[in-house]
């Protein structure tokens, strides 16, 4: 995304109020940042810092992931299973699993997983049922 600085027409020394407008905003991610000349201080003189707001009109929210398993991998030597699922960063998960599509029982197969990137993992141990069943639940 280009750089837009907020100071088009020189330095502010009035007030610390900026605005950027963005005619034609391509789609994608944009990077706000906030910096400063020199050093702040307060009304005593003393090196300080300034709050600050930031305010964003017309964008518009993603719609959030639903987790869904995307890829299993099983692992004989160790007896264990790696699931792999989309989630949107910061929400939680849980595994559960069952024995057969024709029970209603699922059970917790883990505990509360937090997605800390959009592609999440968790290796599981595998049972000595012939078959089992697996699906990701959003918690939060």
């Amino acid at each position: 995304m280009p750089f837009l600085r907020a100071d088009l027409g020189g330095d502010n020394s009035v007030d610390n109020i900026e605005q950027v407008y963005v005619a034609n905003p391509a789609s994608g991610t944009y990077t706000v940042q906030v910096t400063h000349k020199g050093t702040l201080v307060n009304d005593q003189g003393q090196t300080s810092f300034q709050n600050a707001s930031i305010m964003l009109s017309g964008n518009i929210a993603q719609s959030p992931i639903q987790p869904k398993i995307t890829q299993i991998t099983a692992y004989a030597a160790t007896n264990t299973i790696a699931l792999k699922w989309a989630c949107d960063v910061g929400r939680v998960c849980r595994v559960q699993s069952i024995n057969s599509l024709s029970a209603t029982n699922w059970q917790f197969a883990t505990g509360e997983l937090s997605a800390t990137k959009t592609n999440t993992a968790f290796v599981l141990p595998t049972t000595s049922l012939t078959n089992q069943f697996y699906r990701i639940v959003q918690v939060r």
